[in-house]
C-alpha cells in the first residue's frame, strides 16, 4: 500500500491567512483535505541520496484565503492511503495575546527512537504551565545525520509537530551526511514548504509576520557548507536580505526575533561565540531595535542581558539572546564560574542537558520568555516590553 510520510503544516508570510503544507508520498497524486476543502496536488518525484531510501514523491501546497485566528485541521490522502488528521491554528494580524512552543536539538535516532516521547512530554508540561501554544518552533537538529530518512520519519511524529503549525530552523545535524561533514541543505528543505521569501541562494532562511511579531530566520551553516565556496551562499548575502525584510515590514510589527541555530553566547570562556556570529550581527540587531535572538546548539540555556552597543541596557532597550535548552539524551555539563563578573550574562541553567523547552508569551505590552524543565519547573523567566516604534505608533 502506498504510504504518506512527514506531513507538515508551516507558516505562510502572513501566518493569518497562508499556511504552507509539506508531505512525500509513494503514489505521484495526493489529496488535501484542510476542514472539507480539497486541494488535489500532483508531486514531484526526488531522490537526494539518502544512505537507506531511494525516490519518493515531494508535495508542497499552500493555502493562502483562511480566515485569522481559526483552527483547521487537515489530511492527506494518496493512493488508498489516508493520513490520521492533524491540527494548526492561523494567526493574527492584530496585536492579541499568544503562545509559543520553543523546541530544540532532538537528534532523532533510532536508538533512542523514546526521544519522542520527551518531545511530547515537554509539550505536555507547557500546556500545564501557559495552555496550548499557537504554533511551535524548532530551532534546529531535527535529527542526527541527515542522510537517514529513517531519522525523519521518527521525527515526525510527536504532538508538537502534527497539532500545531510547525516553524523550522536548520541546525548542522541536519547537513550531515553520514559522518559531520557540513554538505548541504536539501534534506532539511525535504520536510520543509516555508516561504519562499528568504536571502537569495538561501532557501532555508525566510520570514513570517503572525500577532505583529516579524520572526526571522538565518541559517549561519550555509557558510561551513562544502559547497559555499562554489555557490557564494554566505552570510553576507542573509544580512543584506535581513535589513531589507526590517524595512519592508516597517509599520507591521510590534517586535522583532530574529532565530538561528548557532547561539550567538556560551558560558564556556565567558563571551559569544564566532560561529554564531554575535559581533556581525549586534549591530543591525542596534540599529532596527531586534527584540530577541534565539538559538539552539548548545544545548544548555544561556539567556544574556538586554545588551545594547555591546552593554547592557534597560529591558527594552537592547537584544536579549537566549539559548534554547536540548531534548537529546546526551548531555555537556557545563559550569559557568564567576557569573557576578561577567557583564552580559542574566543566568545559565545547564540542568545537565537533559530536557527542556521555552515557551514565549506575548501581548502588546510585553513578551515573556520562559525556560522550563522535563518536570515542569519553570527556571527562568525575561520579561521584554514593547517598544515604541516610530512608524508603528503612526500606523496603529
Amino acid at each position: 500500500m502506498d504510504k504518506v510520510r512527514l506531513l507538515f503544516a508551516n507558516p505562510g508570510e502572513d501566518m493569518s491567512r497562508e499556511i504552507r503544507f509539506c508531505w512525500h508520498s509513494d503514489c505521484q497524486d495526493s489529496l488535501l483535505n484542510v476542514s472539507g476543502m480539497e486541494y488535489p496536488v500532483v508531486g514531484k518525484l526526488t531522490d537526494l541520496g539518502y544512505a537507506d531510501f531511494g525516490t519518493y514523491y515531494k508535495f508542497e501546497y499552500t493555502v493562502d484565503d483562511l480566515t485569522p485566528d481559526t483552527e483547521y485541521t487537515y489530511f492527506v490522502t494518496s493512493g488508498e492511503y489516508t493520513t490520521d488528521v492533524h491540527t494548526f491554528h492561523t494567526g493574527r494580524k492584530d496585536m492579541r495575546p499568544a503562545v509559543i512552543g520553543i523546541f530544540s536539538d532532538v537528534h532523532m535516532a533510532p536508538d533512542e527512537a523514546d526521544k519522542v516521547d520527551v518531545c511530547n512530554e515537554l509539550l505536555g508540561r507547557m500546556q500545564d504551565l501557559v495552555g496550548n501554544p499557537d504554533f511551535t518552533i524548532f530551532m534546529g537538529d531535527l535529527v542526527k545525520r541527515g542522510a537517514y530518512y529513517y531519522q525523519w520519519e521518527l521525527f515526525g511524529h510527536p504532538d508538537f509537530a502534527t497539532k500545531y503549525t510547525m516553524a523550522p530552523v536548520a541546525g548542522n545535524h541536519d547537513y550531515y551526511y553520514q559522518d559531520k561533514v557540513r554538505r548541504e541543505n536539501s534534506r532539511f528543505l525535504a520536510l520543509c514548504n516555508t516561504p519562499e521569501n528568504g536571502a537569495q541562494d538561501v532557501r532555508s532562511s525566510y520570514y513570517f509576520l503572525t500577532n505583529r511579531v516579524l520572526f526571522a530566520v538565518l541559517d549561519p551553516i550555509m557558510e561551513e557548507c562544502v559547497s559555499a565556496t562554489e555557490i557564494q551562499r554566505d552570510l553576507a548575502t542573509q544580512e543584506q536580505w535581513l535589513r531589507r525584510v526590517l524595512v519592508t515590514n516597517e509599520g507591521k510589527y510590534d517586535y522583532i526575533i530574529v532565530m538561528q541555530h548557532y547561539p550567538h553566547f556560551v558560558a564556556d570562556g565567558g563571551g559569544c561565540v564566532g560561529w554564531g556570529g554575535y559581533d556581525r550581527w549586534r549591530n543591525l540587531f542596534d540599529e532596527f531595535g531586534v527584540d530577541m535572538a534565539i538559538s539552539g546548539d548548545y544545548h544548555c540555556y544561556v539567556c544574556s542581558k538586554p545588551l545594547y552597543k555591546n552593554e547592557p541596557t534597560d529591558a527594552g532597550k537592547g537584544t536579549v539572546y537566549v539559548t534554547v535548552p536540548m531534548i537529546a539524551q546526551s548531555y555537556y555539563d557545563s559550569v559557568f564560574e564567576g557569573n557576578d563578573q561577567v557583564p552580559w550574562l542574566d543566568v545559565l541553567d545547564a540542568n545537565n542537558a537533559t530536557t527542556g523547552a521555552c515557551y514565549l508569551k506575548v501581548d502588546k505590552e510585553r513578551m515573556e520568555f520562559a525556560t522550563y524543565d522535563g518536570y515542569g519547573n519553570v527556571r527562568h523567566v525575561v520579561t521584554v516590553p514593547a517598544r515604541k516604534r516610530g512608524c508603528n505608533l503612526e500606523c496603529k
